[in-house]
């Protein structure tokens, strides 16, 4: 017995010895951007085996990356020994443009030529990669076909895309006031010569195509300048949609003939040059208005531009703006078209008047939007000043425009100056309320990459949305999206839902939108409970949805 115990102590004794004397292995890192090389160098006469439990690399989490997956040699697999210099790498699936410094854990357990295994060992890493979404993986087969085409095709079927989804802007919601103008601009040439519907077909292009150039170059700057951009950015700028809606109600105005306005060149008459003039200001209305609408093909064709050189920003603009434009340059260039248009009447002041309603519901709804970011008392304030400048169109018409003695009109115009410039720098609003109003999205959870990513390690479905109140086709999405039946159904399959407010703008946004190959809002995304991804089209229907969630 005591020979027995005598020989367990000295066994003990012996392993612990052996695992003091355990062979290190020599281990350097490396980082490129999105991957960490960890190279591992075994002493000679010695091997790491296959066995997972002690052998490979912890990460930490982070909101910065989606994912993370450890690399092994290529062939190494169960009952396979690795020995001398082999190397592991760490791949991140980034979210955000960011230099992320963590810890790494490599465990490995070294054995000999006979099999014996020393005990598991340590080594703790610190580390610094440098994390871009444009260089992660972005979604899978089961994304939306456009997207996927928009990655993988080369630049001309890219740019048959941007020209498709500017045909297709045609139909959206935000584009239909611009159509009512140019509708009632077309019916006015039905009496015109072939030369006269060309030249104001073709200038109604023009307008469309130079502000598009103009944006590209606005998204060309932004981006270097390190700012994420997309499809209808400058809608999150206060001063952009105060401009517009001074711009639609002096256009509705002029509709009913309480304002004339005079256009370039002075000319005050119905001259055709000054119908001329209206057609490439049409043109500029069409894109001022069309920007916070993504159509589909579209949000992948400026998503792909966005991450490309500026000539293919360029050109990807320019082809959205021939697709916009198409329509009526078919009509310029087969103007029998518009022979079959009743003739001009008085009738046709009806339709103008409709017309002047049409740009003022426009109004009215960035008006909401604004007010949403202002609070109510800013916005009243500013619906003041409103007042004033229709007041001042009113004094303009009827002491300016009607030729009335000199003295009169320059007495016109130190009142307009007068009550629009003082009343303007105290009543029209500058900054954002700090808080803002509840969202439609009642039922979602505040989005964040964190929450998200959390959801997914739980093994739930999860369904996220991006919105922006300026955003009309989102606004479709959201009666789809809060339909009672459709909110029924992902509490049936317990799906996790996350709504992000793109509004003002957010980075966080900004870097899932690049990510996955879009350049705006709306976006929609469902995560399976097996992790399969897919990106859903801009306008959402009650059958997709049902789809994604078939057993």
């Amino acid at each position: 017995m005591k020979r027995m115990l005598f020989f367990s102590i000295f066994l003990t004794i012996g392993s612990f010895f052996a695992a003091a004397q355990a062979p290190e292995a020599a281990i350097s890192v490396a980082s490129a951007v999105n991957q960490i090389d960890v190279t591992v160098t075994v002493p000679d006469g010695y091997r790491q085996g296959w066995n997972p439990d002690f052998f490979g690399i912890d990460i930490p989490a982070s909101e910065a990356f989606s994912r993370a997956d450890v690399v092994f040699p290529d062939g190494f697999s169960e009952g396979d020994y690795l020995e001398g210099t082999f190397t592991l790498s760490v791949v991140f699936h980034a979210v955000a443009e960011t230099s992320l410094q963590t810890e790494l854990t490599l465990r490995y357990q070294l054995c000999d030529a006979d099999g014996l295994c020393f005990m598991p060992a340590r080594a703790q890493l610190p580390v610094t990669v440098e994390l871009s979404p444009e260089t992660s993986s972005l979604p899978d087969e089961n994304s939306s076909a456009e997207d996927a085409a928009a990655r993988s095709l080369p630049l001309a079927l890219v740019l048959l895309l941007a020209f498709a989804g500017g045909l297709l802007l045609n139909v959206m919601p935000c584009v239909l006031p611009v159509l009512s103008l140019k509708a009632f601009s077309i019916l006015r040439q039905s009496g015109a010569d072939r030369r006269g519907v060309l030249i104001h077909s073709l200038l109604y292009a023009v307008g469309i195509i130079v502000s598009l150039l103009i944006l590209a170059a606005a998204t060309a700057v932004f981006r270097a300048g390190g700012q994420s951009v997309g499809w209808g950015f400058q809608f999150q700028s206060l001063g952009y949609l105060i401009f517009l809606i001074i711009l639609l109600t002096a256009v509705a105005f002029s509709m009913f003939d309480v304002l004339t306005v005079t256009l370039p060149g002075g000319v005050k008459t119905r001259s055709h040059r000054s119908l001329y003039a209206e057609s490439f200001f049409t043109g500029i209305l069409a894109v001022l208005l069309a920007t916070p609408c993504t159509a589909p093909l579209l949000g992948a064709a400026v998503g792909f531009a966005l991450t490309e050189s500026v000539p293919v920003i360029f050109a990807v603009f320019f082809f959205i703006g021939v697709g916009l434009a198409f329509p009526f340059l078919l009509i310029g260039f087969f103007p029998q078209s518009v022979r079959f248009l009743p003739k001009p009447g008085n009738w046709m002041n009806t339709v103008k008047e409709v017309t002047g309603f049409i740009l003022l519901g426009v109004a009215v709804w960035l008006l909401s939007v604004l007010g949403n970011q202002i609070g109510a008392a800013a916005l009243t304030a500013f619906l003041g000043w409103l007042l004033l400048l229709v007041f001042s169109f009113w004094i303009w018409k009827k002491y300016v425009m009607m030729g009335s003695r000199r003295l009169i009109r320059a007495a016109a115009l130190v009142a307009v100056a007068a009550l629009l410039v003082p009343s303007g720098a105290a009543l029209i609003p500058t900054e954002r309320e700090e808080s803002r109003g509840e969202s439609d999205f009642t039922e979602y959870e505040r989005f964040s990459s964190e929450s998200v990513f959390a959801a997914m390690r739980g093994g739930a479905p999860v369904f996220v949305v991006f919105s922006a109140d300026w955003c009309l086709t989102c606004q479709t999405n959201e009666i789809v999206l809060n339909d009672a039946e459709i909110t029924a159904l992902f509490k049936e399959n317990g799906v996790r839902l996350f709504y992000g407010d793109y509004t003002e703008g957010d980075e966080e946004i900004s870097a899932w939108l690049k990510r996955y190959g879009r350049a705006g809002v709306p976006f929609s995304l469902f995560v399976g409970s097996d992790g399969r991804e897919t990106v859903l089209p801009e306008l959402l229907t009650k059958n997709k949805i049902k789809s994604l969630l078939k057993p």
